[in-house]
């Protein structure tokens, strides 16, 4: 129970946090707030979909850690 509210949490976070850069790189494609005649910031966009792709990959990391950290305590189950 407490694995799957912790990455329901990490996913619930993870979609507003997705949603803000996605909304952000379509204002900085669009050129909302940056002087006229610029064109968009490569560096910028790159920046917006690489916290996009950690966004996407939150919940499965955090679902394995925290496996990892519950397993250590419990003892392995002997092998066949």
């Amino acid at each position: 129970m407490a694995r799957a509210t912790l990455v329901f949490l990490t996913t619930a976070l993870a979609v507003l946090f997705g949603f803000g850069c996605l909304l952000a790189a379509l204002f900085e494609i669009q050129g909302f707030g940056s002087p006229r005649d610029q064109g968009p910031r490569p560096l910028y966009l790159a920046s917006l979909a690489a916290g996009l792709l950690a966004c996407v990959v939150a919940p499965a990391v955090v679902g394995r850690l925290y496996d990892r950290v519950t397993a250590s305590g419990r003892p392995s189950d002997p092998v066949s």
